[in-house]
């Protein structure tokens, strides 16, 4: 499914071609894989803090970004002092730092608390929204794109709509483990 929304959501982008699918999609798969794998972590070190787990993430996540802006920028030292004395953009790596820490925190207790689907589902239905907020917000020109839209407007009802039925099945399943004991006859 969310293959198909992307590719629905691609349609409407003529400069958005078969390299750029192709990256989506190993973004997807790459996606599932991290998921998989922190569940798989989280059930073996279940004793870990999830805050110990969180900075691991983090410092994964440092080495890669890092590794990557140091290909992209040309002189980073520079780039890295320009940030750090400028009061507004200190700012905003101190807010991106604390929600970027919040969010990772508080996908791996969804992750501890759920399954790695689930979660998943639920961050696409928050990508959804996030997309949502730009368009609004920033003035994006998504909604001259018609396709584009309905692709948003369906990942987020697909993924409302898978974690309702996974409620229900969850507490049918309850239902059945546990039913309630009939009335008492006397």
């Amino acid at each position: 499914v969310a293959l198909l929304t992307a590719a629905i959501f691609a349609l409407q982008y003529p400069d958005f071609n078969t390299v750029g699918m192709e990256v989506s999609s190993l973004f997807v798969f790459t996606m599932v894989g991290y998921r998989l794998t922190q569940r798989f972590l989280l059930d073996r070190l279940s004793e870990s803090p999830v805050a110990l787990l969180t900075m691991v993430d983090a410092i994964i996540s440092l080495v890669i970004s890092g590794g990557l802006s140091f290909v992209e920028v040309e002189d980073m030292h520079q780039t890295v002092h320009l940030w750090l004395n400028d009061p507004s953009i200190f700012i905003m790596l101190l807010l991106s730092f604390a929600t970027f820490s919040l969010g990772h925190w508080t996908t791996l207790q969804l992750v501890k608390a759920d399954t790695a689907t689930a979660t998943m589902v639920i961050g696409n239905i928050s990508s959804g929204f996030s997309v949502i907020q730009g368009i609004f917000f920033f003035n994006d020109s998504d909604f001259q794109r018609p396709l584009a839209f309905v692709g948003i407007l369906l990942v987020i009802c697909g993924g409302i709509w898978w974690t309702i039925n996974q409620s229900l099945a969850r507490y049918e399943k309850q239902e059945e483990a546990c039913p309630e004991a009939g009335p008492e006859t006397t």
